[in-house]
């Protein structure tokens, strides 16, 4: 007896290969800081190369997603895009603390 039932669509086999890229993908994620830094890359370059990908992909989800309304409505809203902006400066000097470990061969303390 299977304590998760499969979906009748076969969207758990799709699901859990998904995952497995996901976790493939992270897992590869320090090996490609490490290549990065060993090409002269600093902490910080690698974490702004990151934002700098990061954001055209973002934005091409939202308009693929069709939530461009929704996006703009976000805009217009200063209270709520402060606190979004609080929360990515805390997301991104996590991943700084991050990057900043594993080039320096801190990632697995």
């Amino acid at each position: 007896m299977s304590l998760v039932p499969a979906a009748p669509d076969g969207g758990s086999r799709r699901a859990l290969i998904v995952g497995i890229g996901c976790y493939v993908l992270w897992g590869a994620m320090p090996a490609l800081f490490l290549v990065m830094n060993h090409a002269g890359a600093t902490p910080l370059e690698i974490l702004g190369e990151r934002a700098m990908w990061s954001a055209p992909w973002a934005l091409l989800l939202v308009l693929v997603a069709g939530q461009g309304s929704q996006a703009r409505r976000v805009f217009a809203r200063p209270r709520l895009l402060g606190l979004l902006a609080l929360s990515a400066l805390l997301i991104g000097s996590g991943w700084a603390v991050y990057v900043w470990a594993v080039t320096h061969g801190h990632n697995l303390e």
